[in-house]
């Protein structure tokens, strides 16, 4: 393609894509920036989990006196685990969040399809961002979609070349075909 034809298709190809990937984008940014949130929320509220336990050992009626004592004590002894394994599970959800994050706005931005759809995937398991599941599944298939699109996927190439031309870099992306 030549440099005059590329350099007028770049901006329209680019815009159009970044239209089409705007909603999924911003959707898996909340996603994460929701589960973020949530963690911190646990974070704050793991100190005072073994006493909750105990107040509801306490107030179980199924249970009598030596039995709340040996459930008090057994709790008692593995708070400090508990609250280990709590830390370590939404240090992972953290991790989960924030790659879903930078995801959103490398899709946002066209700048990353790795990231972009790592996002996209974390975003739909439950058990990796899971606090946002309802929100990160539909905006997760929302992205590939979109991602799927020969306007997005023309648009990533552009960005790429773009970027490649300011920077100085060869462009991985030159031969690629535009859309139909």
């Amino acid at each position: 393609m030549n440099d005059s034809l590329d350099d007028a298709i770049q901006p329209d190809a680019i815009g159009t894509a970044k239209k089409l990937v705007r909603w999924p984008a911003i959707g898996l940014i909340a996603t994460g920036c929701i589960t973020l949130l949530l963690v911190a929320v646990g974070l704050f509220s793991i100190g005072s989990l073994p006493q909750m336990l105990q107040a509801q050992i306490e107030n179980d009626p199924a249970l009598n006196a030596a039995q709340k004592k040996e459930m008090g004590d057994m709790f008692r002894d593995m708070g400090p685990a508990i609250k280990a394994g709590a830390v370590a599970v939404s240090a992972v959800y953290a991790l989960g969040a924030a790659v879903v994050i930078v995801g959103g706005f490398k899709l946002k931005n066209l700048s990353g399809t790795g990231w972009a759809k790592t996002a996209a995937v974390l975003s739909m398991i439950p058990f990796c961002v899971s606090y946002s599941c309802l929100l990160g599944l539909p905006f997760g298939i929302w992205a590939f979609v979109a991602m799927g699109k020969p306007a997005v996927k023309f648009g990533f190439a552009a960005q790429a070349r773009a970027k490649g031309k300011a920077t100085g870099e060869r462009d991985e992306f030159e031969s690629y075909p535009p859309p139909v």
